[in-house]
């Protein structure tokens, strides 16, 4: 392989990358060439590698020069972000209704949740509302046995169930709570 074939084959392996980089690569490849001197051209590809393994080699530092100042400019990103600019202002009127959807639906979400906590403090209070009294029933009637330990077990038992209803709504406001604020 010729001085000039090894240069041709770098610049071709070098594309992607820009004039100036590939510039300096070609600029360093022929001065070591010279160094080494027109008899040594083997020598010269021995230390430079072959054009691929070089040309991959300053792809890489390219690469990690770019990684390292990410102030210089790659206009591959740039067009990159020049689209998805475009697009996000061309999918804005979807987006805005979508995002009104959603907040309906979140405040569907909210006044459902707060209309059954509601309906569950009023069952509580309705439930208790009626134990009571037919506890206080069952005790001031307890000439008729049957009937006042029917109405105190009753009574227990609506007492019990609201209890029961209101450990539920409490372990469901909590669980709910704690699923909000993760």
């Amino acid at each position: 392989m010729t001085k000039q074939q090894y240069i041709d084959e770098l610049r071709l392996r070098l594309k992607g990358l820009t004039q100036e980089e590939i510039d300096d690569a070609v600029a360093y490849c022929e001065e070591y060439f010279d160094e080494v001197g027109i008899g040594n051209k083997q020598q010269a590809i021995d230390g430079l590698g072959s054009p691929f393994k070089f040309a991959a080699q300053i792809k890489a530092d390219a690469e990690i020069k770019k990684q390292d100042n990410p102030l210089e400019k790659n206009n591959n990103s740039s067009l990159k972000g020049i689209i998805a600019i475009i697009i996000g202002i061309c999918a804005l009127p979807i987006a805005f209704l979508l995002l009104i959807v959603l907040l309906a639906i979140l405040f569907a979400l909210i006044v459902s949740l707060g209309v059954l906590l509601f309906t569950g403090v009023v069952l509580i209070g309705a439930i208790l509302g009626s134990g009571i009294p037919l506890i206080w029933n069952g005790l001031f009637h307890i000439e008729m046995m049957n009937n006042s330990l029917i109405s105190i077990g009753s009574g227990l038992l609506c007492i019990g169930l609201s209890i029961l209803i209101g450990t539920c709504i409490v372990w469901g406001v909590k669980k709910y709570y704690l699923y909000l604020i993760k």
